[in-house]
């Protein structure tokens, strides 16, 4: 698999929020979440049924709690 941030530029990203989409570059399934991708990270924001699983299971993001999306993207 091609990794998603090998296509971004320096001065792009990526918001991923469907849920088969997250699944797929994250291999960990939820109901609720975003995954942020730029050329240089990605973060994993899930909600607080899913962060502990999440955790555990995202290998390739750092995860985070979401709390206010809007805001946790523009820090992205």
């Amino acid at each position: 698999m091609i990794r998603l941030s090998e296509w971004l530029t320096e001065n792009s990203a990526a918001l991923i929020y469907t849920d088969i989409n997250r699944r797929y570059f994250t291999g960990f399934n939820s109901s609720l979440g975003y995954l942020l991708v730029s050329k240089n990270e990605s973060i994993s924001l899930v909600d607080g049924r899913y962060y502990i699983a999440a955790k555990t299971a995202v290998k390739n993001s750092k995860v985070e709690l979401l709390k206010n999306v809007t805001d946790q993207i523009k820090r992205f």
